[in-house]
């Protein structure tokens, strides 16, 4: 009996390690693409980030589009628990720099790029 416990939960344990590792495990081919930012409420909570509709287009050349942040490179950054998207840009001050995290359902789905987690803010893949 106390063996059929222990393997029903290290199969538990597999499985719930399986989709925290899909959910973490982003590949660049999935991040590479156009995402659309919806602005429903039209605030940006103070932060840099659109305060209306943008379409942020990420090139498999690690160069970037986008209407609010404008045109530039980006890079993508991976530790042993997210996966980061740093966009380079000019703007009136110089270089610009913002850092999101990119994140994935755990049962599956399209990537999104999180941009303020708390307001609900995200650029959805489209």
């Amino acid at each position: 009996m106390k063996k059929k416990i222990i393997l029903l939960s290290v199969f538990l344990l597999a499985i719930m390690l399986l989709f925290y590792f899909k959910r973490i495990l982003i590949l660049d081919s999935e991040i590479f693409g156009k995402y659309e930012f919806v602005n429903k409420d039209g605030s940006n909570g103070f932060l840099n980030t659109p305060t209306k509709n943008d379409v942020l287009i990420l090139q498999k050349s690690l160069n970037f589009k986008s209407n609010y942040w404008g045109v530039g490179k980006y890079e993508i950054e991976r530790t042993f628990l997210t996966t980061r998207i740093n966009l380079f840009y000019m703007d009136e001050f110089g270089g610009g720099q913002e850092t999101f995290n990119v994140e994935k359902s755990i049962f599956g789905g399209d990537v999104r790029i999180s941009i303020n987690k708390d307001l609900n803010k995200y650029y959805y893949k489209i």
